[in-house]
């Protein structure tokens, strides 16, 4: 598992394992956009994130059939 997949993984344990106030969640855009194999940040010409740690629009759309599910 690479370093950056650890930590992923690593942030997600932790935070599902916080006691939160009922207002606040937390989204795991990895689930809809990472492998085994790493991220996609472009796929089909299609950019997911502006930068290292925010999705464009078109990556916020990937992963809102997930958010509507949880939420």
């Amino acid at each position: 598992v690479s370093q950056s997949r650890y930590l992923i993984e690593k942030f997600i344990s932790t935070t599902q394992g916080l006691q939160t106030p009922i207002n606040v969640s937390f989204v795991y855009p990895y689930q809809e956009l990472c492998t085994s194999h790493g991220c996609k940040a472009i796929k089909n010409n299609i950019q997911y994130y502006s930068d290292t740690h925010h999705l464009t629009k078109e990556g916020a759309l990937l992963i809102m059939p997930n958010l509507k599910k949880n939420y």
